[in-house]
């Protein structure tokens, strides 16, 4: 029997065996009953308030993005029907009418890069929120214990 093997079961036996001797004397354990709502820790319970008030303060800056997205598109509306309004009353030179046009053209494609700017900003949060969530998984998976003795050979200069 290679020497590490043997070193390991004898390692792992004695323990083995007080432990099998100790739960043979003692008889099966008592499942504990389940937890009732006043049994959660209060860190528990703040953290789900945590969450929930995250989730709250999202869907509100979504609620304003949208306001504002409404807010825009009715101003551009206004001003579309200002601008055949004024080339309806009035018979102006085509200079006037094509700076006009710039001028409408212009601004609502400011207010619809300001939109995407905004969604944008409300998107990345949420991605941000996700990426918590799968950071939160990684801290768990390093939880896990290493044995103390190894059966790979070459993790050591020594080779043994």
């Amino acid at each position: 029997m290679h020497r590490k093997l043997h070193n390991s079961l004898l390692a792992l036996s004695a323990p083995g065996l007080l432990l099998a001797g100790v739960l043979l004397a003692r008889g099966p354990a008592a499942t504990p009953p389940a937890p009732a709502l006043a049994d959660i820790p209060e860190a528990q319970v703040a953290q789900d308030m945590a969450a929930e008030a995250r989730m709250i303060a999202a869907q509100a800056r979504a609620a304003v993005v949208q306001a504002r997205a409404e807010v825009l598109a009715a101003k551009a509306e206004a001003q579309t029907q200002a601008f055949e309004a004024k080339l309806a009353g009035t018979q102006t030179a085509v200079d006037g009418i094509v700076a006009a046009a710039l001028v409408l053209a212009a601004q609502v494609s400011a207010d619809a890069a300001l939109d995407g700017l905004r969604t944008a900003e409300v998107e990345a949060e949420r991605e941000s929120e996700a990426k918590r969530s799968v950071r939160k998984s990684h801290r768990l998976r390093n939880a896990f214990t290493v044995p103390y003795f190894s059966f790979a050979r070459g993790l050591r200069r020594s080779g043994s």
